[in-house]
This record gives structure tokens, sequence and C-alpha cells, in this order.
């Protein structure tokens, strides 16, 4: 609320990593289309395991 509010705000000092990669999880979760197609998936794993 500060940050949109236009404060500065630094998070160095105000958070924490876990809490970072909660916000960064979230928001990716909440994303209306994944950020890697659900056709892209499957041979991204492939890839990935081989």
């Amino acid at each position: 609320q500060r940050y949109d509010s236009g404060v500065e705000v630094n998070l160095e000092k105000e958070a924490d990593l876990a809490s970072a990669v909660s916000l960064l999880r979230l928001f990716l979760q909440e994303l209306p289309e994944p950020v890697i197609p659900a056709g892209l998936q499957a041979q991204i794993m492939q890839l990935y395991q081989g």
C-alpha cells in the first residue's frame, strides 16, 4: 500500500527472502495465463530430464 501511494519502501530492511519468494509465487499463481503455456510444459520437462 505504501509503494502504491508513492512512498519509498526499502524492502531490504522491511522484508526477508521468504516473504519475497511467497509474494512472487502468489503473483505467478494468480496470473490468468501460465508463464509457460501448457502445450510446452511436457516438452520442457522432457528436455530437463533427459
